[in-house]
């Protein structure tokens, strides 16, 4: 098996068995442009208020994502991969500042 890693896709994650071990790797992918002004329009108003059903969902998951990821400037680079906001509201601040590299 040289050069190849025993792994196996569910849904649309890969699992890296390693002997008995498993690890799920979720690479964070870009963003489409509706997703994208949802969660500034959430980091804006800091609440998921006005959203309803599965943007609701998703954009609460994002949002829980950040909160919780050790480096939420390089999760926020991904999410808006080469798309830098240019606005003045908090998110678009924030996703301004960790294409920059300016965060804390």
């Amino acid at each position: 098996m040289a050069g190849r890693i025993p792994a196996r896709r569910v849904g649309t994650t890969w699992v890296i068995e390693d002997g008995g071990r498993h690890e799920v790797s979720r690479a964070p992918r870009p963003m489409g442009v509706k997703m994208r002004a949802l969660l500034l329009r959430a980091l804006r108003d800091q609440s998921v208020v006005g959203l309803t059903g599965a943007d609701r969902i998703r954009v609460a998951r994002h949002l829980a994502a950040l909160r919780t990821a050790e480096d939420p400037a390089s999760l926020l680079r991904a999410w808006f991969r080469g798309d830098v906001p240019t606005g003045w509201s908090p998110g678009e601040l924030m996703v301004s500042q960790a294409h920059e590299g300016r965060h804390a």
